[in-house]
């Protein structure tokens, strides 16, 4: 009876979402406006060149993939994507992280890689390559200006690092590792170790990943059940909640960060959940 009520909520949720969300692609456009608020006008259009030889190879892979004897195409930012975890196989993707909340669903996962949905799925990952090599080319900056940022810009980078387990100390020591150039394609970089500030032997790889997946996914917003709040990850209330978790997630990260730059003490829980 309970298997037969979800899959039941299963159809009926994805009739609704293909009713409602068919045109989120329309809507995801505005998703490049938040990459300069999180990185910085400077670095989105340094990132812009990558961004775009993302897309025009990601178009020649479409169009001439599957010959014989060729071997893939590849790109920067694809590889890009393969390091943060974000280029899986969607449908084993989906069975490690969404099979426990009830989100899995084979026909949406289609759907929106197709023209009805006007490929949301290709324009996320364009969006996430851009964010992502933005993000890189702003810690990139950050590390070669270490040792002369001073006042407000100091602080700022100080939040950022703590919201990612890392002090000043830590970057520095990272930085070293890497002879001065944070190089996230470079395994040797990301696998080589340094005592951080607890007394903890860490690899770059443990704290340089999850901050750049942390920078794109403020861009590119992706709910999961590590993400939102618990009920929305409960099978049975998937039909309430499969249109709420994007506006709930939006509050908790873009409008939270845009308000705790405009007033730092005002960012309360209380605050954000009225707006």
């Amino acid at each position: 009876e309970g298997r037969a009520r979800i899959s039941a909520f299963k159809a009926a949720s994805t009739v609704t979402a293909v009713s409602f969300l068919g045109l989120a692609t329309i809507s995801s456009w505005t998703e490049p406006a938040w990459i300069p608020q999180r990185v910085g006008w400077v670095n989105m259009l340094k990132a812009t060149p990558k961004a775009a030889n993302y897309v025009i190879k990601g178009i020649i892979r479409s169009l001439y993939g599957g010959g014989e004897g060729k071997r893939p195409l590849s790109s920067f930012g694809r590889d890009l994507l393969r390091v943060m975890g974000m280029a899986t196989n969607p449908a084993m993707a989906e069975k490690v992280d969404k099979l426990m909340a009830g989100d899995r669903n084979v026909v949406l996962s289609y759907y929106f890689r197709s023209p009805a949905a006007l490929f949301l799925t290709q324009y996320t990952n364009f969006v996430r390559v851009w964010t992502a090599t933005a993000g890189l080319s702003m810690i990139q900056n950050q590390a070669n200006k270490l040792s002369k940022l001073k006042g407000n810009k100091l602080e700022l980078l100080k939040r950022e690092l703590a919201e990612n387990g890392m002090t000043v100390s830590d970057f520095k020591k990272m930085i070293l590792n890497g002879n001065g150039k944070i190089d996230i394609l470079n395994d040797t970089f990301l696998d080589s170790t340094f005592t951080n500030s607890r007394g903890n032997v860490i690899k770059v790889r443990d704290l340089l990943v999850p901050w750049m997946r942390k920078i794109t996914t403020d861009v590119a917003l992706e709910p999961l059940a590590g993400n939102r709040p618990l009920w929305m990850s409960d099978p049975n209330m998937m039909l309430i909640s499969q249109l709420k978790s994007f506006p709930i997630l939006f509050g908790n990260t873009i409008a939270r960060r845009i308000n705790k730059k405009m007033n730092p003490n005002q960012c309360t829980p209380d605050f954000m959940g009225k707006m």
